[in-house]
């Protein structure tokens, strides 16, 4: 009976020497000339195609339905099924970056003017700039808003450590690893982002494109709806997704997570505003 002699080959990306398919040492898979045919391309986009669109429809789904599951099968090695935590909020930003979204999340100039904290030194600096450019009010209030819409895009990704940060202090009794409270906390943004700066917003519009169309009333939406809205509907996903990674109770996850909205208001009204004032004024 004749042997059949395995041919060797020399990896293209880190030259070992290896029989079979895959090489040993790095994973790289030889090329079969069958690869290079075009019919070989078109169904391999086709299954990345459709293989990433169920696998990010099952993630978001997962996303919404189950709070924390994301995290909880990245924790415990289960994968495969899902869109990684870090994919997901990458995507969802850019996604984020790409729409421009109303301005019901951008704070105006006057706002910052008379804000509890900082309302002194905001005013002076509104001053200095409105001296040297020698503009209205009005005009640096319009120019302030088009570069704090860039400006917040990127101040978001401030919340991303903020709220490990806070995880970390909260449930520093469970003795996680504090890259567990990284990738819970890019679940929570995630699904802050995708809820309430993008579909929110869209149905928001649609809401008042059919108000403006069926009735002559000018329907329309303020903080007074927007902040209350969002604060419960993250309190219920912490929650759920609190109880589900940290295993506590749902009075002691309803509390904590409580605790962990209150303080992220508290940054996102001081801190954040500051923040952003102080970075567009410089840009002015």
């Amino acid at each position: 009976m004749a042997v059949i002699k395995e041919i060797t080959h020399q990896c293209k990306n880190c030259e070992n020497e290896f029989t079979g398919k895959f090489c040993n040492k790095c994973g790289e898979k030889v090329i079969d000339p069958k690869e290079k045919n075009i019919s070989f391309f078109v169904s391999q986009f086709v299954f990345a195609l459709f293989n990433f669109d169920n696998k990010l429809f099952r993630t978001i789904k997962v996303l919404f339905s189950q709070p924390g599951q994301l995290t909880h099968e990245f924790i415990r090695g289960r994968r495969k099924p899902f869109i990684k935590p870090q994919s997901l909020f990458l995507l969802i930003t850019v996604v984020y970056f790409i729409v421009k979204p109303f301005q019901l999340f951008i704070t105006p100039l006057n706002i910052h003017e008379s804000h509890q904290h900082y309302g002194e030194f905001a005013s002076s600096q509104v001053k200095n700039v409105l001296m040297e450019k020698g503009i209205s009010h009005e005009e640096l209030s319009l120019l302030f808003i088009a570069k704090s819409e860039i400006v917040a895009k990127w101040l978001i990704l401030l919340f991303i450590p903020t709220i490990a940060i806070l995880l970390f202090l909260l449930y520093f009794k469970r003795e996680r690893f504090l890259v567990d409270h990284l990738i819970l906390s890019l679940e929570l943004n995630s699904y802050n982002i995708l809820a309430h700066f993008l579909m929110l917003p869209a149905i928001v519009y649609v809401i008042i494109i059919v108000s403006r169309i069926t009735s002559e009333s000018d329907f329309s939406f303020n903080d007074d709806f927007f902040i209350p809205f969002t604060g419960i509907s993250l309190l219920i996903f912490f929650t759920i997704a609190c109880k589900r990674i940290y295993q506590n109770s749902w009075v002691i996850s309803t509390i904590k997570s409580g605790i962990l909205i209150w303080i992220l208001s508290l940054f996102s009204f001081s801190v954040y505003r500051f923040i952003l004032f102080w970075i567009v004024m410089k840009m002015l």
